[in-house]
C-alpha cells in the first residue's frame, strides 16, 4: 500500500491489476465530501470493494481508479477541490 500526504490528508492507494488505486474515502475526506454521495455519482466501472487492514481489522473500502479520482476533483466545486486539482496536476 502507498500513501500520499494532501492538505494534512492521508490518501491511501492499493495496487490493483498493476495500477493504484485510491480509498475513496480518502479522497472524500480530503474535499470534505460524503463518500456515499460521491460512490452513487460514479460510474461502476471506476469503483471497486477492496478488503484493507486498517486499526479496526481487515475492512471492505471502496477504491477508484485513476479516472475516477479526476471525476471526483473535477466535478467538485468545492474551493478543497480547486487545490486539489492543482495538487493532481502538477
Amino acid at each position: 500500500m502507498k500513501t500520499e500526504i494532501w492538505n494534512h490528508n492521508s490518501i491511501r492507494f492499493v495496487e490493483k491489476d498493476g495500477e493504484w488505486w485510491a480509498v475513496l474515502k480518502d479522497v472524500c475526506d480530503a474535499l470534505d465530501l460524503d463518500t456515499r454521495m460521491t460512490a452513487r455519482r460514479l460510474e461502476k466501472d471506476v469503483l471497486f470493494r477492496h478488503p484493507l487492514e486498517t486499526a479496526g481489522g481487515v475492512q471492505e473500502m471502496l477504491i477508484v481508479n485513476e479516472y475516477g479520482i479526476y471525476e471526483v476533483i473535477f466535478r467538485s466545486n468545492k474551493p478543497e477541490a480547486k487545490d486539489f486539482r492543482k495538487w493532481v496536476v502538477c
